[in-house]
């Protein structure tokens, strides 16, 4: 396995490479805990599958694949879906997808009450080497990308 740590100030995390990581995700998250999946309709179905049996406490969400995804109104319809299912404060988030999926699901983790943990799962190059390093997470507005946002970073 390939580690790479990602150093900040106030607190730093590992990117892991390793083919079949997914097979053994219970070795680096807890499985155990209350997790919400955020991914998309583009993700393979048998992708999702060699990572849901794993988890006790699971709710699964998925969007519409493309950037018209990552809005205030998406985010909003995530935050009211989590709020219906009673999911707390201690929860954790994955974003499991590409820069759309983890850019809004890194969004919803930092606001869903005041700020929870979250993991990305980045499934396209672009999102390995760029989006789900750094802690940009952000939706655009109805004229400029990428304009409501935050830092969050992941665990």
């Amino acid at each position: 396995m390939i580690k790479i740590n990602v150093p900040f100030k106030d607190y730093s995390y590992i990117c892991m490479i390793k083919n079949n990581l997914l097979l053994s995700i219970e070795d680096y998250i807890d499985t155990t805990k209350e997790t919400i999946i955020i991914t998309d309709d583009g993700i393979p179905q048998e992708h999702l599958d060699k990572i849901i049996p794993k988890f006790t406490n699971l709710l699964t969400l998925t969007i519409p694949q493309g950037e018209h995804s990552k809005s205030m109104e998406t985010a909003s319809l995530l935050i009211e879906k989590m709020l219906e299912k009673n999911i707390s404060r201690a929860a954790q988030l994955i974003a499991f997808g590409g820069g759309v999926v983890g850019d809004l699901a890194g969004f919803v983790a930092s606001i869903y009450k005041r700020g929870i943990d979250y993991y990305q799962i980045p499934t396209t190059l672009l999102a390995q080497i760029d989006s789900s390093v750094g802690g940009k997470v952000a939706v655009n507005s109805n004229t400029v990308k990428n304009a409501i946002g935050a830092f969050k970073q992941p665990k």
